[in-house]
């Protein structure tokens, strides 16, 4: 079923780029296989098994505690060896913060746009810069299909920690729960809130209070706090130079954003915004950062819906139905629009 629906969207869908994508997706869907059939074979680690259940575990509580959609997203597993998944390319303004945007069929524009092979996502690159906007390359390490297809288990996620799996699982399956075309911004900030909490309140519930999984989570949480409070300082720092129409002082405000930040990087536990080191800091860089985040924004939404996730995912999605959702959403919350601005 799923080839023959990937075989209509390949005729649907023409050009160049759709045909690639097509053919991207389709070498994975036809690699992919029942996860029950790769544990049951022996070919995996038992740590490594253990992990699968684990996941599987992660995904009924989004759906059971959290009332995400049921699919039959990571059911199926992906050897994808030592490669990304694919590649994303974003763009910017570079004397404001108006984001490059795409134009997709059914999902709308986006800021991003993703390739299978790092070489064409260099080219789509290379031409976006021609035409003067800031750009940015970066590995993905998943994505999600938004439903259209099942959205496998990637063998290097069996690399990663419990903690940061829950985070990880949980923030696709809201991409296949509620997506709002042509709002990156909106999709994202939302699928990581929902992530941040809900994927708490699973690791606690799983390995207790005390534990060492809870932890790191807690770790976790922090340096995006941290994260964010550093992207909306220094996102201030450069829309207040962009409004005032001194853009070609923007380089002196890069200068210092470098020194913040090499001041600034030790509190995170992890190391991260490595490209705020050297010359690689740019207004895509800023741009795509931020639009992971609105933690105090839809804290208050979440808190207004009496921490209720189905009257939570019902104002979000009633909401995205709307031209502008976050303003929408601010409508209908009192006192949210002034928390965060876009």
């Amino acid at each position: 079923m799923v080839a023959r629906v990937a075989a209509l969207l390949a005729v649907t869908l023409q050009g160049c780029y759709y045909l690639s994508q097509y053919r991207g997706q389709l070498a994975i869907l036809s690699a992919s296989k029942s996860v029950d059939e790769v544990v049951a074979s022996g070919k995996l680690r038992a740590e490594d098994a253990d992990t699968c259940r684990f996941i599987q575990e992660v995904k009924k509580f989004a759906e059971g505690h959290v009332g995400l959609k049921k699919t039959e997203n990571f059911t199926t597993y992906y050897d994808a060896g030592t490669r990304p998944v694919s590649w994303s390319v974003s763009a910017c303004r570079k004397d404001r913060f108006d984001p490059y945007l795409w134009l997709y069929p059914i999902v709308g524009p986006s800021r991003y746009k993703g390739f299978f092979e790092k070489e064409d996502a260099l080219r789509e690159q290379a031409r976006v810069a021609k035409l003067g906007y800031d750009t940015h390359v970066s590995p993905v390490t998943a994505y999600s299909t938004l439903g259209w297809f099942k959205d496998p288990i990637y063998s290097h996620f069996l690399r990663y920690s419990k903690a940061d799996l829950a985070d990880l699982i949980i923030h696709e399956l809201v991409h296949s729960t509620i997506y709002v075309a042509g709002d990156t911004a909106y999709n994202e900030s939302l699928a990581s809130f929902v992530a941040s909490v809900a994927g708490e309140t699973f690791v606690r519930e799983k390995f207790g209070a005390a534990s060492a999984e809870l932890k790191e989570f807690r770790g976790e949480l922090a340096d995006q706090d941290r994260s964010e409070g550093f992207i909306d300082g220094i996102f201030g720092l450069l829309d207040g130079i962009y409004r005032s129409g001194r853009a070609e002082r923007r380089d002196e405000a890069f200068e210092l954003i470098r020194a913040e930040y090499a001041a600034a990087k030790g509190q995170w536990n992890r190391p991260r915004h490595g490209a705020f080191e050297g010359k690689g800091v740019n207004n895509a860089i800023i741009m795509g950062s931020r639009t992971y985040f609105r933690t105090d924004w839809w804290r208050a939404v979440f808190e207004h819906c009496g921490r209720d996730w189905k009257s939570f995912l019902k104002l979000a999605e009633r909401a995205g139905e709307g031209r502008d959702p976050f303003r929408e959403m601010e409508k209908n919350v009192p006192g949210l629009a002034g928390l965060t601005a876009r």
